[in-house]
């Protein structure tokens, strides 16, 4: 091995130029990146389930009936 006076490359380093430490940690994070991803994609899927009928119906029921109301103001508007 040969050093000369302006190498302070050290021991703990690798080829690249990187401490071998962190370039062991570096070759994880695309696989545990892509696991993370794949996971949190997967929560939210099954967390956004389709609601229930029972909550549409009431959903529909109170939009209509803002319509409504809505309808019935904008009448009142016009006839003053």
């Amino acid at each position: 091995m040969d050093l000369r006076p302006g190498d302070c490359t050290g021991a703990l380093m690798g080829r690249s130029g990187m401490p071998t430490a962190l370039s062991g940690i570096f070759g994880w994070v695309p696989l545990i990146g892509g696991l993370l991803l794949a996971a949190v994609v997967l929560w939210a899927l099954f967390r956004n389930k389709k609601a229930p009928r029972a909550e549409v119906d009431e959903s529909e029921r109170g939009a209509k009936a803002l319509r409504e109301q809505l309808n019935a103001e904008d009448k009142a508007r016009e006839g003053e």
